[in-house]
């Protein structure tokens, strides 16, 4: 049990919009930098993957691209789990300390353990994610064959449509996959630390900018309070949450904020 508290908590936390936006921007603020990083790393693969296309398509047909993305899948989870471990590094050690790290005395305190967010989370979700994402990549590359196919264009044409369709697309999807995979990662980093703590009387705030690029949905739930373990109104344990429909996180800017009950 918690039993020396060396600072005040910030109160009312659920109550006040303007804390909540104050929240979101000190978290919005630091996941800009990991969405440039990792939307270099994801333009470069992405880059990569349209230029190799071409010639795997050249030389291989259908069941080229089938072998070759089969591959991509693997390099695509080892990516993701470096990014999901480098994330929580950062998020989840942040929202350990402050709920119980920095600032509280507390009876069997134990330090941070980064590692239990890797086998709770990042492997499993980093090759389900990959599966997706690449699913995604196989159905886009077989549309531009059979098109090419229906049109009766030669193997060397249809090679040259899929590295020019997928190269035209390059900078969007780089950008929509590292804002979804960071905020996802960012998030899940910190409902895990705070489970990880142990004090489970820990109320669970919905945080969004509260600006017009907000999903409705979303917008409606601002503010809205849970218990720790409780999901939110829409099925989510947490903005971003991984198990929760595409239509509610994919490019999600929302965060959860945590308050001692």
């Amino acid at each position: 049990m918690i039993y020396i508290l060396k600072r005040q908590l910030l109160k009312n936390l659920s109550n006040d919009l303007r804390l909540r936006q104050r929240q979101w921007a000190i978290i919005e603020r630091q996941r800009i930098g990991w969405y440039r990083k990792f939307g270099i790393d994801f333009k470069k693969f992405l880059d990569r993957e349209a230029r190799e296309l071409e010639d795997v398509y050249l030389n291989g047909g259908k069941l080229g691209i089938a072998s070759y993305f089969d591959n991509e899948q693997i390099l695509l989870a080892e990516l993701l789990r470096s990014l999901y471990n480098a994330i929580n590094e950062h998020f989840g050690r942040q929202a350990y300390d402050n709920l119980l790290g920095k600032g509280y005395g507390f009876y069997g305190y134990k330090d941070f353990n980064p590692f239990s967010f890797d086998t709770m989370f990042s492997a499993m979700w980093s090759a389900k994610r990959a599966t997706l994402i690449t699913a995604t990549s196989i159905v886009r590359a077989n549309s531009i064959i059979t098109a090419g196919i229906g049109e009766n264009l030669s193997t060397y044409n249809i090679s040259r449509n899929l590295r020019q369709f997928y190269s035209e697309d390059v900078n969007y999807r780089a950008m929509r996959m590292a804002r979804t995979e960071v905020v996802m990662s960012s998030n899940s980093a910190s409902h895990y630390a705070v489970g990880q703590t142990g004090y489970t009387n820990t109320k669970k705030i919905w945080c969004s900018a509260a600006d017009d690029r907000v999903r409705d949905s979303h917008l409606n739930m601002e503010g809205e309070t849970v218990g720790l373990n409780e999901l939110f109104s829409n099925g989510l344990e947490y903005p971003g949450d991984p198990n929760g429909d595409p239509m509610e996180t994919v490019m999600c800017r929302c965060c959860p904020a945590y308050e001692m009950a």
